[in-house]
């Protein structure tokens, strides 16, 4: 997390000791960008028995 500008705000009162503060953050998500820049995934809970055929044939055509 990062601040970028904070500021209070004067003529706002919350309460008796307190001060309406303003605050710009960034957020780093470096987690997100990992999954983004790998290998693509494979889901292999979606194959189906007709796609597995397929992609045996496939495979056979292709050589491994």
């Amino acid at each position: 997390m990062f601040c970028k500008d904070c500021k209070v705000i004067p003529g706002e009162y919350v309460g008796t000791q307190h001060r309406l503060l303003v605050l710009d953050v960034e957020f780093k998500c470096s987690k997100w960008k990992k999954m983004r820049i790998g290998d693509p995934r494979v889901k292999w809970w979606t194959l189906t028995k007709e796609n597995a055929v397929l992609l045996s044939e496939r495979i056979t055509e292709e050589g491994a």
